[in-house]
């Protein structure tokens, strides 16, 4: 499988999903690329 490329939209939709999961309490789902395979991980962030 070839490496995935994002782009700056892509990166910056991220990069907001992951800010206002620290505004709530959500589970975050993310596909990584780690060593050419693809990975699904799972992180629950807490508001305190």
């Amino acid at each position: 499988m070839k490496k995935p490329e994002l782009d700056e939209q892509e990166l910056q939709e991220i990069q907001i999903i992951t800010m206002e999961s620290l505004n709530y309490t959500l589970t975050i789902k993310m596909t990584i690329w780690v060593d050419g395979f693809t990975k699904l991980m799972r992180a629950l962030s807490i508001k305190t």
